[in-house]
């Protein structure tokens, strides 16, 4: 490693891991923490500079989680990069019970993702640090804590907002009950359905369609994917096409943005809204089909993923179905989703009804 010191101005010949090497191997006094820092900025800026490895969602989730961390190490006057497993276990420890096990673990990710990028020794891979967190999540899950479920999206909403705006002459009200069917229908995430171009569908001549998805969460190398849409919901995307300012051209993406007075809006070039504007679109669907004066949490943009699943399995289709429809890769989360519906149709629960 002392080679490392001697070379300045060839950042590009060193990677993180010779940085994780050097800070391990050298005690504090040793070190010449100007250049560690400078080797730190040097790679993460390279890390963000090859950023197309990741979708938007987790890049967005990795910088939360961590300015998470950072914000609470300025407050407790702690280093939070290159931090210690001390200073990490001691915010398990101060954080375990104002955040869920979930954010817990995703902040987890984050620290350890961050120092590795970083050329950092990863703090969370120390013993302390994993037991203190398995200690953590098993008197969670003692306590009650169960993971956040999205509120299911069902056929049966649909067809509520089917009534309430199946004739509406209002674009948005078009575009929106085109999206939500086509989300229900698709199980697509709601990254997925945004990236839809109008290249991407296949007109069939019984009035249904074939949607080209180029990649997804979990295919993002391997071949194109294709979902179906009935006739039903491609009667919503005609009616959506309808609209006069909308940008109909083949490299267009099908779901476009609206000013506040429900106005297309203008782009100099084609440009996808983001997920937001789907999150929008259920939560605003919520709030009109009345869940909260239910007591129901409201919808997001992953409802109509839960609602398919769920309905897939009651009307009896195979949890491999269901898992094919929803392209998930294992059948964890259509177990997840749908435990209620396959407890209550099991062997037991048929033997004694």
């Amino acid at each position: 490693m002392k080679d490392l010191m001697t070379l300045p101005s060839d950042l590009d010949s060193i990677r993180p891991q010779q940085l994780v090497q050097y800070l391990s191997s050298n005690s504090s006094k040793a070190i010449d923490h100007e250049k560690v820092q400078q080797l730190i900025l040097h790679f993460q800026n390279q890390f963000y500079s090859r950023q197309g490895q990741y979708s938007d969602s987790t890049l967005r989730r990795l910088k939360s989680a961590w300015a998470m961390f950072v914000t609470w190490c300025n407050e407790n006057g702690r280093q939070s990069l290159p931090s210690s497993p001390d200073t990490v276990e001691d915010y398990l420890k101060s954080t375990n019970k104002s955040l869920r096990g979930n954010t817990l673990k995703v902040n987890l990710w984050a620290i350890s993702k961050t120092h590795k990028i970083s050329g950092c020794p990863d703090p969370t891979k120390d013993i302390y640090v994993e037991g203190q967190l398995k200690q953590i999540i098993r008197n969670k899950k003692y306590s009650g804590e169960s993971p956040n479920q999205a509120t299911a999206f069902n056929e049966f909403h649909l067809n509520q907002v089917i009534d309430l705006w199946g004739t509406s002459s209002s674009p948005m009200q078009k575009r929106d009950l085109m999206v939500l069917g086509l989300a229900y229908e698709s199980l697509l995430r709601e990254s997925e359905i945004v990236r839809i171009k109008f290249k991407h569908i296949n007109w069939s001549q019984d009035g249904s369609a074939l949607i080209t998805i180029p990649y997804t969460k979990t295919n993002q190398l391997g071949s194109d994917e294709v979902v179906y849409v009935s006739k039903q919901v491609t009667g919503f995307i005609r009616k959506y096409l309808a609209i006069n300012d909308l940008d109909k051209q083949d490299d267009s993406f099908l779901i476009q943005g609206f000013t506040k007075s429900g106005n297309i809006k203008q782009q100099l070039s084609p440009k996808a809204v983001t997920p937001k504007t789907i999150e929008r679109i259920f939560a605003k669907t919520a709030v009109i089909l009345g869940l909260e004066d239910m007591g129901l949490r409201k919808f997001t943009g992953h409802s109509a993923r839960v609602g398919a699943a769920q309905d897939l399995l009651r009307d009896g289709y195979t949890t491999l179905q269901v898992q094919q429809s929803g392209r998930w890769s294992t059948e964890r989360m259509v177990l997840h989703y749908g435990k209620g519906i396959l407890a209550a149709d099991s062997a037991m629960a048929r033997k004694r009804r």
